[in-house]
């Protein structure tokens, strides 16, 4: 069979083979790739609804951690007086804490006050039986060797699962012994999972271990969850897959079976990329089979036997004067010209290249960088030039005699797996690497190798730079970055824990001065009356600088949390309108509030919505003398909406932005002034913390410069955005932009 049979025979059966094996392969790594990328998808969802889980565990403990610490708990321990019970733990009271359940138990193990809640009536309602057995002294309910020591997880009762939190009973300095254990509980009710199902946004199943009408598929992966199998994914039918995963009690012991029910839209998606790569690949590999053969033979296959044949006369008779004759305008009569004028400076190209090393070693001894070559094959250092010399103190003779095992400060198996790793990628490598030098010591250096042929061997050729200052740089620049970290974090935990310590003086200051207020006026000392209300409003005035420092503490130590719910936006401006009143009376400045008639409800935090915008009305009516302020909300529902109001913003005098608005529907907020305005200077430092506009204004004015740092950072957190703009003498304009869904 001659080349041309051959050639044609090997090429269908190949584009066939090729056509097959690419279908099956395609179609088995399509499938498995997307079935991989389902288990993982749903896996990750399971494990962020275990994470929301363990959060919400978090936040209940911490929601308690005052009442424990707290001195009217330590006292009412001991005495159970009747005021503690009717100022906190009425059915209102405890509804407001979104508990089921509040038990006071003394260290001897008995219980001092227990009671129920039917959130769903707001009714006080026994202490579950089924609990007592869980609050005996050998309990770990009731095991605390410590203030710090808190208990926290699920107990299952015959009414349901139940999270409670279990913490010791001290006084608010937490100096004292401990009295006993304060415990509560909420129910994880049908509620519960319809409330964690709107978080994660994934449909829920949680049904208990001890269930007696388990359902089917629960039954049947029960035994498959362990410790080292906590979680499982099983399709349930075409549309959806589910995972499921084990949460224990707080015995450690299995207690709840959850199940997260994912859309299919990966196994939909390669379905449908499968049917059209069946098509695509039948239709091309019939097409193309039929048109490369055709073309091969009419093209390649007649002119390549001529050239080849030229090629092998040349050969035989070892002429270089003999010239070959391709007709056509195409790569191979291109290529046969090329062979003939190579013929033509092949000679001339035998005396060039003499010149031409002499040109390149010139070139390599006056570079200023470091440059040495060495054999790929044995690693034995082949050329350098009087720089690689000098950086690492070898005279000639004597480098020549090593190898790169020698000079690199590393084992043999890490310089051979870097090589190879050249070879692989067949492109240049640029890093550092340290090098030893002849007296032993070690130089950081930067290094970039190619891989060359020369002189009939493969050559690695390397540039080597030295790096010492660079690296000493660095290593200056890191230790002063791990300060400064080191300094604001301390600065942040001596906020937090002063601002802790001053607030319950404070609190105490404030109540015994309305203690004050209502017996001055009783007795009618008038005389004094004026000097208890001014400690009054001190004392709340210091404690509102303490709150907005213990926030921002809060903030930057990454511990302040969102606490994300649906409220009446309407309702709430009523609030802030009504409690800004008078410091609008104390300047005689005047409110005109505009609220357009869709603005409803949002899904928010509603205590930083309300301090923001407290922040900007209390700045507002500061800062303006019988003057005019307006607020103005309204709604946003369209994307392009968003987009034109980011372009009328675009050419204000000052623009900060407290994040990225990703939902097209949001709420704006408008605060306007009358009052004395800002320069462009003031307002590059506006929203920093502790700063104001200048010293003028805060003696004049007062205040710490937190508000709108604080209302800056709530913005960030909620995914709003807020800009100002202003003129000196001409007022202040503030815009928020807060997502109504975030």
């Amino acid at each position: 069979m001659k080349l041309r049979e051959k050639t044609l025979l090997i090429i269908a059966i190949t584009l066939a083979g090729l056509t097959s094996v690419l279908y099956i392969t395609s179609s088995n790594i399509l499938l498995g790739s997307l079935k991989k990328a389902e288990e993982q998808e749903t896996r990750q969802v399971v494990k962020g609804v275990l994470s929301v889980f363990a959060q919400t565990e978090d936040d209940f403990n911490a929601r308690f951690a005052d009442w424990s610490a707290w001195d009217d708990t330590y006292t009412f321990i001991e005495d159970a007086n009747k005021e503690y019970i009717e100022s906190n733990l009425v059915a209102e009271g405890l509804g407001n804490l979104k508990v089921n359940l509040a038990v006071y138990i003394n260290t001897s193990g008995k219980i001092v006050f227990g009671t129920g809640l039917d959130r769903k009536k707001l009714e006080i309602i026994p202490m579950p039986e089924a609990l007592k057995p869980h609050l005996t002294l050998n309990s770990i309910l009731l095991q605390h060797p410590n203030f710090k020591s808190i208990h926290s997880g699920i107990i299952l009762l015959p009414s349901g699962p139940m999270l409670v939190t279990s913490q010791p009973i001290v006084n608010t300095q937490r100096t004292s012994p401990i009295r006993g254990t304060l415990i509560f509980g909420r129910n994880l009710d049908a509620d519960w999972i319809e409330r964690l199902s709107k978080i994660t946004r994934f449909p829920l199943s949680i049904h208990s271990v001890n269930e007696s009408n388990l359902p089917k598929d629960f039954q049947d992966i029960r035994t498959e969850l362990s410790a080292k199998n906590p979680i499982l994914v099983r399709p349930i039918n075409e549309e959806t897959i589910a995972g499921y995963a084990l949460v224990k009690d707080i015995y450690d012991r299995p207690a709840l079976f959850l199940r997260v029910d994912v859309p299919r839209e990966i196994y939909r998606q390669g379905q449908t990329s499968l049917h059209y790569l069946i098509i695509s690949v039948i239709l091309v590999g019939l097409g193309f089979s039929g048109c490369t053969i055709l073309l091969l033979e009419r093209q390649i296959l007649s002119r390549l036997s001529y050239l080849t044949k030229g090629v092998n006369d040349i050969s035989t008779s070892k002429n270089i004067s003999l010239r070959l004759s391709v007709p056509g305008r195409d790569e191979l009569s291109s290529l046969g010209n090329t062979i003939n004028e190579m013929l033509a400076e092949i000679e001339q190209g035998e005396s060039e290249q003499v010149e031409e090393r002499a040109r390149y070693r010139a070139v390599v001894e006056q570079a200023s960088d470091s440059i040495f070559m060495f054999d790929l094959e044995t690693k034995g250092i082949l050329e350098v030039n009087t720089a690689f010399l000098n950086l690492l103190g070898y005279e000639l003779e004597e480098i020549l005699q090593l190898s790169i095992y020698d000079i690199a400060a590393y084992d043999k198996q890490a310089i051979d797996s870097n090589i190879e790793l050249l070879l692989r990628k067949k492109q240049r490598r640029l890093g550092e690497v340290i090098y030893r030098r002849r007296d032993g010591s070690l130089i950081d250096v930067e290094v970039s190798a190619n891989l060359i042929s020369y002189g009939g061997r493969q050559i690695i050729c390397t540039v080597v730079r030295d790096i010492t200052q660079r690296k000493r740089a660095e290593d200056e620049l890191y230790k002063a970055k791990e300060a400064a970290e080191a300094a604001s974090l301390a600065k942040s935990q001596f906020l937090a824990n002063m601002s802790h310590e001053l607030r319950t003086p404070l609190n105490a200051i404030i109540g015994y001065s309305e203690i004050l207020q209502e017996e001055a006026e009783d007795l009618g000392l008038e005389e004094i009356l004026s000097d208890v209300n001014n400690i009054h409003k001190a004392g709340k005035h210091l404690l509102g600088l303490i709150d907005e420092i213990l926030d921002l503490s809060k903030i930057e130590a990454g511990k302040m949390d969102l606490e994300l719910k649906s409220f009446n936006v309407r309702e709430l401006i009523g609030d802030v309108v009504s409690t800004i009143q008078p410091l609008l009376v104390r300047n005689f400045n005047s409110l005109d509030v505009e609220l357009s008639d869709d603005i409803g409800y949002m899904y928010s935090d509603q205590v930083k919505v309300r301090q923001i915008l407290l922040n900007l009305l209390s700045n507002a009516a500061k800062f303006t003398h019988s003057g005019k302020i307006s607020l103005t909300v309204s709604r946003v529902k369209m994307a392009g909406e968003c987009e034109e109001i980011s372009r009328k913003e675009s050419n204000i005098s000052h623009s900060l932005s407290a994040g990225l608005i990703t939902n097209c529907n949001c709420l704006i907020f408008q605060c306007n002034d009358t009052g004395i305005g800002m320069s462009s200077e003031q307002l590059q430092r506006l929203f920093q913390p502790f700063m104001q506009a200048d010293a003028s204004t805060t003696r004049k004015y007062g205040g710490t410069g937190l508000g709108l740092a604080i209302a800056y950072k709530f913005c960030e957190m909620m995914g709003g955005k807020i800009n100002v703009k202003s003129e000196l003498g001409q007022g202040s304009t503030f815009t928020i932009l807060l997502p109504t869904n975030s």
